[in-house]
């Protein structure tokens, strides 16, 4: 990815910085908590994960399971995921074992690990390269990464917050997303964000691809949604997750039945229905640059998008 891309916004510097320590939060794999809701990608599908509910899989106005999903990424939590499992994960598994040693920094296990592994997660055997074999055959680590993701819908950015799970086979495509963005002096929060799946990959693996540029109004709202004390909390770290043992890492069983409204009564005259929002709507996500992204020139390696270079220069 080396197009240039247009992002148009008038921020002032302190905002920007704020938003880029949001950001940075990127280049790192993340923590959950126990306070938002989730999307699962089970069978390269996308689903609505609630505590204590059943999963719904989100459709669009056909009523067909979708297979790419916009998103306006938030930001992550500074810290490394890590779980360990006694025999692997399963995920055919009927019931899900937890993992028995966990970590929600990366510098140590989780004091609620029922099995520690060690003191340390950088001086750990299941941390290193190669301590676990893959039925392909390739070396893996026994202890594997993850970082989390939050995440709103472009057309319901005051809607609910989910977090999203992206698995170390995942994290590449993110990083590579992520300097594109950065190589043209744009930050996540400022675009919208396509989800997909990697055709290549046995297993779903999350890709990543610009959109577009969010509308200045949109912006707006998306800084809002930073200043929130979950958000805030998620990204530094500082969420409780004492009891936020992660149960069930891996793809969660689809529901195949989406949970609908009542029909209404029948009218004598026909109305026009609202367009529906957030994940799932018919209403379509529309950022305000819709165009592809101008290549840059082949001979540059450091283009950057004129229109914003200004506000990012702290």
């Amino acid at each position: 990815m080396n197009e240039i891309i247009n992002i148009p916004t008038t921020m002032p510097a302190a905002v920007m910085h704020r938003l880029r320590e949001a950001d940075q939060s990127l280049t790192v794999p993340t923590v959950s908590g126990p306070v938002f809701p989730r999307i699962s990608s089970n069978r390269r599908m996308f689903s609505i994960v609630e505590s204590g509910a059943d999963p719904i899989v989100i459709k669009d106005e056909n009523g067909n399971p979708v297979h790419q999903l916009d998103v306006v990424i938030l930001g992550a939590n500074m810290g490394v995921y890590k779980t360990f499992y006694a025999k692997g994960y399963d995920s055919k598994a009927a019931v899900k074992e937890a993992p028995i040693c966990w970590s929600a920094t990366g510098e140590a296990p989780h004091p609620a690990s029922k099995e520690k592994q060690s003191d340390r997660c950088a001086t750990c055997k299941q941390n290193v390269f190669g301590s676990k074999i893959n039925p392909n055959g390739k070396k893996a680590k026994a202890c594997s990464d993850s970082k989390r993701l939050l995440v709103v819908s472009p057309d319901d950015l005051e809607g609910p917050i989910y977090m999203v799970n992206i698995s170390a086979t995942a994290l590449k495509s993110l990083n590579t997303y992520h300097k594109f963005l950065n190589h043209n002096n744009a930050v996540v929060q400022q675009v919208a964000t396509r989800l997909s799946f990697d055709e290549n990959s046995d297993v779903p693996v999350f890709q990543f691809a610009y959109v577009g540029a969010l509308t200045q109004e949109d912006f707006n709202k998306v800084i809002k949604r930073l200043e929130e004390p979950e958000v805030i909390e998620f990204m530094e770290g500082t969420l409780d997750t004492e009891t936020d043992a992660p149960r069930n890492l891996g793809p969660d069983p689809d529901d195949e039945e989406v949970q609908t409204a009542p029909a209404p009564a029948p009218a004598p005259k026909a109305e026009e229905k609202p367009a529906r929002k957030g994940f799932g709507g018919a209403a379509k996500s529309k950022p305000a640059a819709e165009t592809k992204p101008t290549p840059a020139p082949k001979t540059e390696d450091t283009a950057v998008a004129p229109d914003i270079s200004d506000i990012l220069d702290f």
